[in-house]
């Protein structure tokens, strides 16, 4: 397998992970962790796309083309809208950062700004589902030639089926459970009495009782207890928005396959 080859896919568990340990700030060292790997997280997608370069650019060109299947098509347009929603996490992190750019782009409307950046997280979390189960077939292929799996290592199959369904249940239960969209919170505090606890919701914006000081992140109340961190599970972190993003890439998965044989009936006939 080619180096690029390794590289491509080494940046690209790296993005989930960092992107999966975002939501909970309280992992590692609390906000600097959390602003830090915001900013890496957008260099390292940078990277991804120059290392993608020929792609983009060849469906740049050809998107409109009828000769294009319907697949690639939407897959150009998830990788858009998720190099838009990354841009503007990143920026709009920037705007309410509390401990590494402080006052670098100050947001006029810091609570509006801090609103959107939760929504467009979790939008981008979809989008990354998405991008995984469209791409699938190169993720899997590419796996395989790495570990060196074959049809025979059936072991390692059902490892893999039992960690798959893991996720999927724990995903499945966050979705449920944060279905209402009076749960989806910012930086571990809730907006109200009535959501849910930190230790349930990764981003979270303003203490228990409701007090804010206009300055985002909970306030200057929070923000001590914030930039130490409190031990968040990392492996729990990891484990419920990994299996979110493994919901939406089954779902596109079984989708296609789906389509697939509709297809395939449609021929046949």
């Amino acid at each position: 397998m080619k180096p690029i080859t390794y590289l491509k896919l080494s940046l690209d568990i790296l993005m989930v992970l960092v992107f999966a340990l975002l939501f909970n700030t309280r992992v590692f060292s609390g906000l600097p962790f959390h602003e830090i790997a915001g900013l890496v997280l957008g260099g390292v997608f940078l990277i991804h796309l120059a290392l993608n370069e020929k792609w983009v650019k060849q469906m740049t060109a050809k998107v409109l083309n009828s000769e294009i299947s319907l697949k690639t098509k939407i897959r150009y347009l998830v990788d858009v809208l998720l190099l838009l929603s990354m841009i503007f996490i990143v920026v709009s992190g920037i705007m309410i950062s509390k401990t590494i750019l402080v006052g670098v782009l100050k947001a006029s409307n810091n609570h509006m700004f801090q609103s959107l950046h939760i929504v467009v997280s979790y939008i981008a979390l979809l989008l990354i589902g998405i991008h995984l189960g469209l791409s699938w077939s190169w993720v899997k292929n590419t796996t395989k030639r790495l570990f060196r799996i074959t049809q025979e290592r059936t072991v390692f199959g059902k490892l893999g089926i039992a960690a798959v369904a893991l996720m999927l249940g724990f995903g499945s239960y966050t979705i449920y459970s944060q279905t209402n969209l009076s749960k989806v919170s910012v930086v571990q505090s809730t907006v109200n009495e009535n959501q849910v606890s930190a230790d349930r919701s990764g981003f979270q914006g303003v203490p228990p009782n409701g007090e804010r000081d206009g300055s985002g992140y909970g306030g200057r109340r929070n923000e001590g207890r914030q930039k130490s961190g409190s031990g968040a599970n990392v492996f729990s972190v990891l484990i419920t928005y990994l299996g979110v993003i493994s919901v939406f890439s089954a779902l596109t998965v079984y989708g296609l396959k789906l389509q697939s044989k509709k297809n395939s009936g449609i021929d046949a006939a």
